[in-house]
Parts: C-alpha cells; structure tokens; sequence
C-alpha cells in the first residue's frame, strides 16, 4: 500500500519557543521524514539561533508575525507556555 509521502511534498512546518521542552519536538520533528521544520521564531535571539544551529533549522525569527508571512507553513508548533498560545 502506498504512503502518504510517497505522494505528497512534506509538510512545511515552523515553531514558536525554544525553551528546554523544545528539545522534544525537534528531535521528534527531525524523526519524520514527512514533516521539513523550515523556520524557528524565539525572542531570545542567541538561544534561537543555537537551536537552529543544532536541530538544522534554516532560518531564525523574532517576531512569529513576520515568520508566518514569509514562510507560509503548513501549520505551527507552539512550544511556549500555555498562557501564551492564544498571542
């Protein structure tokens, strides 16, 4: 039977934090060839750039608008605390 990748470009996916939870996602992220993790949005602008730096990330962003405009993902991965989702 064939897979969904078989058929279909992966996923363009970016994220939102890189905090010590963030770790888990882009470990995770990085396991499914289904999924291209292509942008990381993090205020802190030295902790963004090293998690790009480790996890392959090609581009770092400050501010999640500007992020969304230009990389037009597939979907988000909101990897801050709760409180914060709805900004």
């Amino acid at each position: 039977m064939p897979t969904y990748s078989q058929f279909s470009p992966p996923l363009k996916a970016v994220a939102i934090g890189a905090g010590y939870f963030s770790q888990y996602h882009f470990e995770a992220w990085q396991r499914i060839p289904q999924v291209r993790l292509t942008a990381l949005c993090e205020v802190d602008e030295a902790k963004g750039r090293a998690a790009c730096r480790q996890y392959g990330i090609p581009r770092w962003y400050s501010q999640a608008a500007d992020m969304l405009q230009r990389e037009q993902p597939d979907f988000v991965d909101i990897i801050t605390p709760p409180a914060t989702h709805l900004q």
